[in-house]
């Protein structure tokens, strides 16, 4: 998968949580974080980052406890992006 360009205009530790996920996804928030050795507050950042710029997905399992991050693929942000403008 190639990364996106507008990956490389964020903050070190965003990159670093894309590039996480995007060998080893899904994963979990806690994983997320053990993974990257990053704090709690700054790993929700970018976590938060990522999302808002649609570039990380999060399936909600155990009843709305647990989230499964990943990378959104090229395919579904083309999909969403064409729902959007029609």
């Amino acid at each position: 998968m190639k990364r996106p360009d507008c990956v490389d205009e964020m903050a070190p530790h965003t990159q670093m949580v894309f590039e996480t996920l995007a060998k080893e996804s899904p994963m979990t928030q806690a994983e997320l974080l053990e993974a990257t050795r990053l704090p709690f507050r700054v790993g929700c950042d970018a976590i938060s980052e990522l999302t808002e710029a649609d570039l990380i997905t999060a399936e909600i399992h155990a009843h709305g406890r647990r989230r499964l991050y990943q990378v959104q693929t090229t395919d579904t942000r083309s999909a969403d992006e064409q729902v959007v403008s029609a």
